[in-house]
């Protein structure tokens, strides 16, 4: 099984969708098209109090409103931050057993120093929380056979 999981981008003040966002979606789209990943997971929780909504639900709605089913939507509303997209989102995928988690981001999710997106959710995949020290994690993993595909474009 398939999964895609897409990070949120702080909204507008209004609520709207910033343009990083919306590149993040419509890069979903195209993921959606190219390899028919039977769920997606929309990371994002209300980052922005004067928004009033959740990244997820607008999210949501956008993927709605330009064609894939809402039942292949999943809402993770709680994150406010990248390690909480990971530490959020991975429990629900595995859930479904997936061979295939894409993440799909933009390019800052990947270039972030000392952690990034691409550490954060493979220790997730594996099941031990990144902020643990190096020494810690080696008694912790369970080490999964799930490809973390990084669907961006730079």
């Amino acid at each position: 099984m398939k999964i895609a999981i897409v990070l949120g981008y702080r909204l507008k003040d209004n609520g709207d969708i910033a343009d990083t966002l919306k590149q993040r979606l419509d890069m979903t789209l195209e993921l959606y098209q190219e390899y028919h990943p039977e769920k997606i997971i929309v990371s994002g929780g209300i980052a922005n109090l004067k928004a009033g909504i959740s990244e997820a639900s607008k999210m949501k709605d956008y993927l709605v409103e330009h064609g894939i089913p809402t039942e292949q939507i999943i809402e993770e509303n709680q994150s406010t931050s990248t390690y909480e997209n990971a530490k959020f989102s991975i429990p629900i995928a595995l859930k479904f057993h997936p061979d295939t988690i894409f993440l799909c981001t933009t390019i800052e999710h990947l270039a972030r120093k000392p952690y990034n997106a691409i550490q954060y959710f493979s220790d997730w995949i594996n099941e031990v929380d990144p902020l643990l020290t190096e020494d810690e994690k080696k008694d912790k993993r369970n080490i999964k056979n799930i490809r973390l595909v990084i669907y961006s474009k730079c």
